[in-house]
């Protein structure tokens, strides 16, 4: 599994200057500023950066689908704008396990998975997303539920070597933090949490779904689970708040 790391490193460092230089067009442009409202609001100075690490994920990873759909720049522009959401402040590194993304056109089955899933993100380097999923959770972005974040918070998740519900931290103290939530007080935090996930079997699941609230539910989950969304903002680094 760590050949994966390594190879998306190098492909990660490699596209990284050449992402300078490619444009996206005014066309890219306007679709993103459509369908996204969180990218709509970015300063000139965010939009250049993010620009920037939509033309860098897109280079350092190789996204294809299957017959069935025709994969355009503009799909492809599309998902990355919605996957470099969760990295923008923490770095493109944390998607270094994964290499390839494949897109299928509705729900799919994998030969793990003999039943039909929205998306997978597995331990060989590869993320599955159904791009129906992918267009009904970018299609209300206020109600918790995006596919996107969802497995790419999956993908965090096994930058440190395994599915454990707790992402890359580099302060021990973080992790012992991490760990006591998450992983000690998983059944209390599983029951406050059920009313809302009502399907969560471990940790990894735990933190894909918090992850989703975080970004598209974040006052309410500021409001009912401070310490959780005080968690999360220490990590992904996304809101500033007042004091």
């Amino acid at each position: 599994m760590k050949i994966n790391k390594l190879y998306g490193k190098i492909r990660r460092l490699v596209s990284k200057p050449f992402a300078h230089f490619i444009p996206l067009n005014k066309k890219e442009i306007a679709l993103l500023e459509y369908n996204f409202e969180f990218y709509r609001k970015l300063t000139g100075s965010e939009r250049r950066k993010y620009n920037y690490l939509i033309k860098h994920f897109k280079l350092s990873k190789s996204i294809k689908s299957t017959q069935d759909i025709t994969l355009t720049k503009y799909h492809k522009t599309f998902l990355a704008c919605a996957a470099v959401r969760l990295i923008r402040k923490i770095g493109l590194r944390h998607y270094d396990y994964i290499n390839n993304i494949i897109i299928f056109p509705d729900k799919f089955e994998t030969e793990e998975f003999k039943f039909k899933l929205d998306g997978v993100t597995g331990e060989n380097g590869n993320l599955g997303l159904s791009w129906k999923a992918i267009i009904r959770g970018i299609s209300d972005s206020t109600d918790g539920d995006c596919v996107i974040t969802y497995e790419f918070a999956h993908a965090i998740d096994l930058l440190s070597g395994d599915f454990n519900g707790i992402p890359h931290l580099n302060c021990e103290k973080e992790i012992l933090h991490w760990e006591n939530i998450i992983i000690k007080d998983f059944q209390q935090l599983k029951n406050e949490v059920k009313h809302l996930f009502s399907n969560i079997e471990d940790e990894p699941e735990l933190f894909a779904y918090l992850s989703e609230y975080f970004f598209e539910k974040p006052n309410y989950l500021r409001e009912k689970l401070p310490s959780i969304f005080e968690l999360f903002n220490r990590f992904y680094q996304e809101y500033e708040l007042k004091q």
